[in-house]
């Protein structure tokens, strides 16, 4: 398995946490704790048993969402908050951080949803976009404030 916590971009963002005297929440199924792999130096590390249960912690610790560039698990955790946004079930921050335009072809799916009828106007509503982590972090300051 890859190293993607420890030294990927989760890694990256727990040393600038933790670099710059925040605190930082590590979640991950025991599966999951094999050499390498996590990045454990987290303020606090919460092991959980499954996926699912993993998604419910982060969802219920979080105060906003930010879908960085990533992969497969990145898309299936951005859309069950925009469904769970959808059915008014969650009403945190959701933003799409589309460095360097990583994330231009699920805008471009997500357009193209719309204008197919497949997804209502209001679901672009839910979520907003970013391609700097500062403007990012600005939507999610006024999103909290309204």
């Amino acid at each position: 398995m890859q190293d993607t916590n420890a030294t990927g971009i989760m890694g990256a963002v727990n040393r600038g946490v933790l670099e710059n005297g925040g605190t930082s929440i590590g979640v991950a199924p025991k599966f999951f704790d094999q050499p390498g792999i996590l990045a454990k130096d987290c303020t606090q590390f919460i092991f959980t048993n499954t996926m699912r249960e993993r998604k419910q912690k982060m969802e219920d610790l979080a105060d906003a969402f930010i879908m960085m560039p990533g992969g497969i698990g990145t898309y299936e955790e951005f859309f069950e908050i925009l469904t769970l946004k959808q059915l008014d079930q969650n009403h945190k921050p959701l933003v799409i951080l589309s460095t360097n335009g990583y994330y231009d072809s699920l805008l471009s799916l997500l357009n193209g949803m719309l204008a197919d009828r497949f997804m209502s106007e209001h679901v672009m509503t839910l979520v907003s976009t970013a391609y700097e982590p500062m403007a990012a972090l600005s939507q999610i300051e006024s999103e909290q404030t309204k």
